[in-house]
């Protein structure tokens, strides 16, 4: 998790990079990871919000964010390049 620095996003935190091995899924860490980063956040002064975005192919992902309260708000087709297959990006934010 880390503060936007912007002078006009100052309010805002961004999570990047969540990622659990699938031998280790379902077991609570990205959950108690994602919980650690919000709390960290809320320490902030000044931060309101916290943004992150996962792959459309990865519904685990995004209702796992969703049920720690993150809103979806917003689609960013192709923007992931695998060889020769690309994906959507689901933006995601949350009030604190």
């Amino acid at each position: 998790v880390r503060r936007i620095e912007r002078m006009k996003m100052r309010h805002w935190a961004s999570v990047w990079g969540v990622y659990t091995s699938p031998a280790y899924r379902r077991r609570g860490y990205s959950r108690a990871l994602l919980e650690g980063a919000i709390a960290l956040a809320r320490t902030w002064g000044g931060v309101e919000m916290i943004g992150i975005a996962a792959s459309a192919n990865a519904p685990e992902a995004i209702g796992l964010y969703e049920s720690v309260g993150f809103v979806a708000w917003g689609r960013e087709p192709n923007v992931t390049r695998v060889g020769q297959n690309t994906y959507d990006e689901i933006h995601l934010a949350m009030s604190l």
